[in-house]
């Protein structure tokens, strides 16, 4: 019986990943909608030392009642260096209404209380962080797990990867070959 339940779950699981992994490649803007989960590499340290570079965070959708204030959210803003929208993390500083509009007020792990951000859209206008923006709450940190992303995400080094497992099988080949005897 228990070994009936293992295999399940390992099955379900299994499943689950490999959905993941087909949504994350195929339709990677969908994937919180249909798993409820989503992954990220973290890029800058403006969350260091609670999130470090290179961490995968993973984001859990949320509805807009449970968000509160010290919560750690991903939200898609513009980012003027990049001249493109992106995800950022950063803790929940402040939640205001303003017209009947819930506003987030975002900050980094080093700002002050009250030292919120301030995001700019492609005119230089100032934006508000609203629910619409959210892509969730980050429920789980794993730690430099984003470096393996990253190796996997390069063609080169998925290419190098893969040529010292054929080396290391090759090495293995040769070592344990055994010449026939002669009669």
């Amino acid at each position: 019986m228990l070994k009936r339940v293992r295999n399940v779950v390992f099955y379900a699981v299994s499943i689950f990943l490999l959905l993941f992994i087909v949504l994350e490649l195929v339709m990677p803007e969908k994937t919180i909608d249909y798993l409820g989960v989503k992954t990220f590499v973290v890029l800058t340290p403006s969350m260091e030392p609670k999130i470090n570079v290179n961490d995968m965070i993973v984001v859990r959708k949320t509805k807009k009642e449970d968000i509160e204030v010290g919560d750690i959210i991903s939200f898609e803003v513009y980012i003027r260096d990049l001249g493109e929208k992106a995800v950022v993390t950063h803790y929940v500083g402040d939640i205001l209404e303003e017209s009947g509009t819930t506003i987030y007020k975002t900050m980094g792990e080093m700002a002050e209380e009250g030292q919120y951000d301030q995001w700019l859209d492609q005119n230089n206008e100032e934006i508000d962080v609203e629910y619409e923006d959210i892509v969730g709450e980050v429920f789980v940190r794993l730690p430099y797990l984003g470096h393996v992303v990253n190796i996997v995400k390069s063609p080169i080094m998925l290419g190098l990867l893969g040529l010292n497992v054929l080396i290391i099988y090759a090495l293995v080949k040769v070592i344990r070959y055994k010449p026939k005897e002669e009669k």
